[in-house]
């Protein structure tokens, strides 16, 4: 008795896709929550719904189609259902008990983070277990937060929120500092230049050391001193970091400059929320938008492209098209930054709102043939 396999499909299927139209969609769904048009989520204020959602609604689906591996194809629907319902949850008003709502909420973080660390944990290299120990703390983060939401505690959820927000930024910086430097040697090498960019071990460890510093003194009182100091002293080494990394020399290279302008956002991004902490000057707003649209929003959809484009060989962008993309979303940063100022008029946040929203759904409709299913006896018939 033999056994038919089971049959797997990559998990980015579902995730990139979901991740771009979702991403497209939150940021004007808050606009209208936040005008009074729709009422906002049960237990969540708006502003709080708005930031956990792009954390734990898009950045999560972006993390689950890049970590995880092809899974049965039930297990990827269960997966999806899991992601949905943590979206829905909020939204359809307050008919579930709490603790239903609570378990509902948690289900995909602590998914993903425990099937992401997976990967990770066996690491030979101790310098790899730190993604796993990222994303089982964000999974335990998550069901603090949503812990705290349920039983009434909205005002220490503010302050929870940065937590997973700099653990995503954390992992972004480490796995972007291993993955740039290799893709701008490559790139440079093949219009004929000879580079070499070090590993830097030790900003690495500066970055990993000075992210734990600051996620802890979220967690104290009166510690604003210490934090604007420490975020001062992530953006001088993430800026230190670069400076070996030959930005300018890629700029042709629209596939891959915008990792370096998104690593460099999350440098000013730490400078400007430093700056506002330490009482000097400065938006906390404006340094927290340009580390989550500037930082997250640009590095993240630029590597949603690039494992796209290696994952289906068949599949790119147009270069123009993907310029414009890149224009749109830094527009988005640009205006969500000034915006952020009192003075500011308020059409600026509904321009940055409308950049960011075409952007990924540019993106989502220009890729959205990658991520269908192949005919695999057709394709072969076509080759």
């Amino acid at each position: 008795m033999t056994h038919r396999p089971t049959h797997l499909i990559a998990p980015h299927r579902f995730f990139f896709p979901a991740a771009t139209l979702y991403a497209a969609i939150a940021i004007p769904l808050w606009l209208t929550i936040r005008a009074g048009h729709l009422t906002a989520p049960a237990l969540l204020p708006a502003g709080l719904w708005h930031v956990q959602e792009m954390l734990f609604g898009y950045v999560f689906a972006v993390i689950a189609g890049y970590l995880l591996t092809p899974v049965a194809t039930y297990r990827l629907a269960g997966l999806a259902m899991l992601w949905l319902a943590g979206r829905l949850v909020w939204l359809i008003g307050n008919p579930l008990p709490d603790a239903v709502t609570f378990v509902i909420a948690c289900a995909f973080p602590l998914a993903l983070s425990w099937m992401g660390a997976a990967r990770f944990r066996a690491a030979k290299r101790a310098r790899n277990r730190v993604f796993a120990v990222i994303l089982l703390c964000l999974g335990a983060v998550a069901v603090i937060f949503y812990g705290l939401i349920v039983t009434g505690q909205a005002m220490l959820a503010y302050r929870v929120i940065y937590i997973p927000l700099f653990l995503i930024l954390l992992f972004i910086l480490t796995m972007g500092g291993r993955l740039i430097p290799p893709a701008t040697i490559g790139a440079l090498r093949e219009s004929g230049r000879e580079v070499r960019i070090p590993f830097q071990p030790h900003h690495e460890s500066t970055i990993i050391g000075c992210a734990a510093a600051l996620i802890c003194f979220e967690l104290l009182p009166q510690a604003a001193l210490w934090s604007g100091l420490t975020a001062l002293a992530l953006a001088i080494t993430i800026l230190a970091r670069m400076r070996t990394w030959h930005s300018f020399a890629i700029f042709n290279r629209p596939e891959l400059w915008p990792l370096h302008l998104g690593y460099a956002w999350i440098a000013v991004g730490f400078g400007v929320l430093g700056l506002s902490r330490l009482g000097i000057g400065g938006s906390q707003l404006a340094g927290l938008h340009l580390l989550t649209l500037g930082g997250i929003g640009t590095v993240s959809l630029t590597m949603l492209y690039r494992v796209t484009q290696q994952r289906q060989r068949r599949w790119r962008l147009k270069p123009h098209r993907l310029i414009l993309i890149q224009v749109l979303l830094a527009t988005a940063v640009v205006t969500r930054f000034i915006s952020a100022w009192p003075a500011a008029p308020s059409t600026l946040l509904t321009l940055s709102a409308a950049a960011w929203s075409l952007a990924f759904l540019l993106f989502t409709l220009q890729a959205l043939p990658a991520y269908l299913p192949v005919n695999r006896r057709s394709q072969r018939a076509s080759e």
